[in-house]
């Protein structure tokens, strides 16, 4: 679908449905239902990948608290069957979304506990989430996806996510450094989970979506949970921070490009999107540190290349991937957009496309990082938005005269080693 991800375009499906959508919900909201309580996060999530979240956490909120109103967290004795499985996979999306969200924004978990809803044993998820089946072009029989036991593994991992945010960051923004004992600790939580997982789920045997961003999910966190010891001497028996993040690293690159021969990055996929930038700004600050040439280097700028084309190719489907694909593309060296240029189909933008970016993104979603273990000054896209507001406003006739001259000029190189105080010297 042509301007799929230009959600503020009148004429654009995706708009005129939202807007249906929240009109509706506003008009529901004061009776709420199992259905307003899912309409609400959907319109929040939905704003999220708009890169609009500055005004999106109202509705999470505002599901929350018609959740609550509803009992959803909380069983009661006289509930049918079919409302249990109802507001058990109900309360659990909420918990996991809002684990996952406020997580990787560093804010305190919105919800401190998970539902008190059992989850069902392994044996018994067939029966309770039914099954998805999926035939593949050239396979001759459709093969299921295991929607239940993957959605139960992702709801014992994210309890996990949740109770490290929980003590990680009990203000938001405001980074509590854990004891290296206590990241020890749910590590080793960590694994037992890994260890544990049901078989079609175990490493040796994944190959759709779901079953690889879970165990990327799994090496993230673990890279995220042992940063802030990097370089702080901790040596511990049991294990190494560094050993762990080098290990996980590699993990996380390898499960990215597994996902990426096998199912290509242009589906939409919007938690592929987050992990994208989260590699390809961890490689952006490696290439800096090796031999320019060399082989490590040529293998970290494939590396860039490939980042650069997932976050381009999704975001033909949402525009807050559209926006880090410019931040990244405008962090990279002049080399390396060059390469892109050579090796991918994308499309140059104009300055008009830059300037509706910065009117559009309204974004304190964090790019790029795995923790706040150190100062990393302001890596949001707010950030990234205003200073290419700055730049543009400023330099506005100079560009155009470049891009005149050559349509292939490239911005500025995007100051990343600069935090909010650089805005001051634009």
């Amino acid at each position: 679908m042509k301007n799929r991800a230009e959600h503020w375009l009148p004429d654009n499906i995706g708009y005129r449905f939202l807007a249906e959508a929240r009109r509706l919900f506003d008009l529901e909201q004061g009776n709420p239902t199992i259905t307003t309580v899912q309409a609400a996060a959907i319109i929040n999530s939905t704003c999220n990948i708009n890169g609009i979240d500055d005004i999106s956490w109202i509705y999470m909120y505002k599901s929350l608290e018609m959740a609550q109103m509803i009992s959803l967290f909380s069983p009661s004795p006289d509930e049918s069957k079919e409302w249990q499985v109802a507001a058990g996979v109900t309360a659990w999306s909420l918990f996991n979304w809002q684990a996952f969200a406020t997580f990787h924004t560093f804010q305190p978990p919105i919800i401190k506990d998970p539902p008190t809803r059992p989850l069902p044993e392994v044996d018994d998820t067939l029966a309770y989430y039914g099954e998805i089946w999926m035939k593949y072009p050239l396979a001759q029989e459709p093969i299921p996806i295991y929607n239940g036991l993957v959605f139960r593994a992702i709801s014992q991992f994210r309890v996990i996510m949740n109770e490290i945010t929980k003590l990680s960051f009990g203000l938001p923004k405001s980074f509590s450094r854990m004891s290296l004992e206590a990241a020890l600790g749910f590590r080793a939580r960590l694994l037992a989970w890994y260890e544990n997982l049901p078989e079609p789920l175990q490493a040796r045997n994944i190959a759709l979506p779901s079953h690889l961003k879970l165990h990327i999910h799994y090496h993230i966190l673990l890279m995220s949970l042992f940063e802030p010891f990097m370089q702080m001497g901790h040596v511990h028996a049991d294990a190494k921070p560094s050993t762990i993040i080098s290990y996980s690293r590699t993990c996380f690159e390898t499960l990215m490009r597994v996902y990426y021969l096998r199912h290509g990055f242009e589906s939409m996929d919007t938690t592929l999107g987050h992990f994208l930038h989260l590699l390809a700004f961890s490689a952006l600050r490696d290439i800096s540190s090796v031999e320019i040439g060399s082989t490590t280097h040529e293998a970290m700028r494939s590396t860039l290349v490939l980042c650069a084309k997932g976050l381009w190719d999704q975001g033909h489907n949402y525009y807050i991937s559209k926006a880090i694909f410019h931040l990244f593309r405008q962090s990279m060296d002049i080399n390396d957009v060059q390469l892109l240029r050579g090796i991918t189909e994308v499309e140059e933008s104009d300055i008009t496309s830059m300037e509706r970016m910065t009117w559009e993104i309204r974004s304190r979603w964090p790019i790029g990082i795995f923790s706040l273990a150190y100062d990393n000054g302001d890596r949001t896209l707010n950030h990234f938005v205003h200073w290419l507001g700055e730049y543009l406003r400023d330099r506005t006739q100079d560009i155009a005269t470049s891009m005149e001259d050559s349509p292939n000029a490239i911005l500025p190189r995007y100051p990343q080693h600069y935090g909010i105080s650089f805005l001051a010297r634009v």
